[in-house]
C-alpha cells in the first residue's frame, strides 16, 4: 500500500503550528535543523516513516479472496491462449525475464516523482521482513508499492505518472472503470489493473490505476517493454496514489525482483538496471507565493507555485526528498543573479525516513537585485536548481515601488 496516513506528527519551527494547522504530516518523528540567519524566516518540515501501516489494519491491498478470483481468471486465460499448455517440467527453457522500471513521468521535468514505501514481506504471518532484513513492508504484502511523491493527487489529476509494461508479455487479465480515489481500506473495493504473462512463464501485476486510463488492449493482446498500460492512481484497496507492482513465477510463487540477504526468492536481480534499497534523492524543488497546501486525502494539493516575484514579496522555497539518511545533510541555497549566496540552510535527520519536505519563507528585500535568481539543493551527491526572477519595476510591481 502507499505510505500510511494515521498516527501523524509534525515537528514545526517558529509559529507554524498556529499559522498552518491544516497542513497534513506523514507519520513522523522528525529531526530538523533550522537556520537562524538572514532575517525573518518561517520554516516547516514533515516526514514519513518507512513501512508505516494504517492503525488497526493488517489487510493486504489484494485480499485473499481477490487473489483467488484473480488467479483463477489468469489460469483460465493463459490456458485458453495456449500460453500454459505444458507443465514447467517439459516447457522449453526460456531466458529469465528482466524488468525495466514500471513508471515514467510525463508533462513535468522534476528530478524525481516517487518513493518506495513498501517492499515484499518475506516473514510469516504476524511479522514483517523485507529483502534487506528490515521492516519497509507490512504483514502479508506480496509486491512493491511505489508511491507518487510529492503532490500525489495533483499527479493523478494531471495523469502525470504512467504505468509501463516492465517486460514484453501478453495481457491475461485486466480491469478498468473502478473508483480511483480511495483513501482507506474498504473490503471488496475493486482496482483497475493489468496482468501480463511473460515468455519464461512468470506474470507481472500492475494495480491501483486510474479509471479510464487502462490500455484499450484486451486479454490476448501483446505489449512491448515500456508500453503504456495506464496511469497510477488509488483504485481498489488503497490509501493513496501508488503502483503495486508484483511478480510471480510459472508456479505462481512470489518473486521479489530485488536481491537482498533476506530475499529467498532469487539470487540474481530481476531488474535490467537495479536500484539500491536506499535510493536517496531530491525529487522536487519549488518556489512559491505561499507554503504548499497538503489537504486531507483525496483532495488535490495546492503547491502555490510562483516563479516571478517583485521586491518585497514573500517567497517560499520548498525541497522534497525521498530516502532521507541519518547524518547525511541536505543543503539548500538561494543565490542572487551574480551567484553570491543570499540564504543558506541545512536539513539533517538522525534516522532513516522514507519521504520528507522542508520549506522556508523569506520576505524579499526591498533592494533585492533584479534579475534571475536560483534556489538550489544538494543531497547525496546530487544538486538541482530552480530559477526564479525578481523585478524592480513594471506593471506587476507597481504596488511595490
Amino acid at each position: 500500500m502507499s505510505s500510511r496516513r494515521n498516527n501523524r506528527h509534525c515537528r514545526i519551527g517558529l509559529l507554524l503550528a498556529q499559522l498552518f494547522p491544516a497542513i497534513a504530516c506523514e507519520p513522523a518523528d522528525a529531526d530538523t535543523a533550522y537556520d537562524t540567519t538572514g532575517g525573518e524566516l518561517e520554516e516547516f518540515a514533515a516526514f514519513a516513516e518507512p513501512g508505516a501501516e494504517d492503525e488497526g489494519s493488517s489487510r493486504p491491498c489484494i485480499t485473499p479472496e481477490e487473489y483467488e478470483v484473480l488467479f483463477a481468471e489468469v489460469a483460465r486465460n493463459t490456458a485458453a491462449l495456449g500460453l500454459d499448455g505444458m507443465s514447467p517440467d517439459v516447457r522449453p527453457r526460456q531466458a529469465t525475464v528482466q524488468f525495466e522500471w514500471p513508471l515514467r513521468q510525463v508533462g513535468a521535468a522534476d528530478p524525481g516523482y516517487h518513493a518506495i514505501t513498501n517492499y515484499v514481506d518475506h516473514a510469516g504471518p504476524g511479522e514483517v521482513l523485507d529483502l534487506a532484513c528490515g521492516t519497509r513492508t507490512y504483514d502479508g504484502h506480496r509486491g512493491i508499492d511505489i508511491s507518487l511523491w510529492p503532490f500525489p493527487w495533483l499527479k493523478v489529476e494531471n495523469s502525470e505518472i504512467e504505468v509501463l509494461a516492465a517486460a514484453p508479455g501478453t495481457i491475461v487479465s485486466r480491469a478498468d472503470g473502478n473508483f480511483d480515489r480511495r483513501c482507506s481500506w474498504i473490503s471488496g473495493a475493486r482496482a483497475n489493473f493489468v496482468v501480463l504473462r511473460h515468455a519464461d512463464g512468470s506474470t507481472s501485476y500492475y494495480y491501483h490505476m486510474k479509471s479510464g486510463s487502462v490500455t484499450n488492449k484486451q486479454v490476448g493482446d501483446t505489449v512491448a517493454t515500456g508500453e503504456r498500460l495506464g496511469v497510477a492512481a488509488s483504485s481498489g484497496i488503497s490509501t493513496g496514489p501508488h503502483l503495486h507492482f508484483e511478480v510471480r513465477d510459472g508456479a505462481n510463487n512470489v518473486i521479489d525482483p530485488f536481491v537482498g540477504a533476506c530475499n529467498p526468492t532469487i539470487t540474481e536481480s530481476r531488474w535490467v538496471s537495479p536500484r539500491p534499497y536506499h535510493d536517496p534523492a531530491i525529487v522536487k524543488l519549488t518556489t512559491g507565493s505561499a507554503a504548499p497546501e497538503i489537504p486531507g486525502c483525496p483532495e488535490v494539493e495546492e503547491p502555490h507555485l510562483k516563479r516571478q516575484f517583485c521586491r518585497g514579496d514573500l517567497a517560499v522555497f520548498t525541497a522534497f526528498f525521498r530516502d532521507l539518511l541519518p547524518d547525511a545533510p541536505a543543503t539548500m541555497v538561494v543565490r542572487r543573479p551574480d551567484t553570491t549566496v543570499a540564504l543558506q540552510w541545512q536539513l539533517n535527520v538522525s534516522r532513516y525516513l522514507t519521504k520528507g519536505y522542508y520549506w522556508k519563507s523569506w520576505q524579499l528585500p526591498a533592494d533585492a537585485p533584479a534579475g534571475t535568481w536560483s534556489f538550489e539543493a544538494t543531497y547525496s551527491g546530487q544538486t538541482f536548481s530552480q530559477s526564479f526572477t525578481i523585478a524592480k519595476k513594471g506593471k506587476a510591481c507597481a504596488t511595490n515601488q
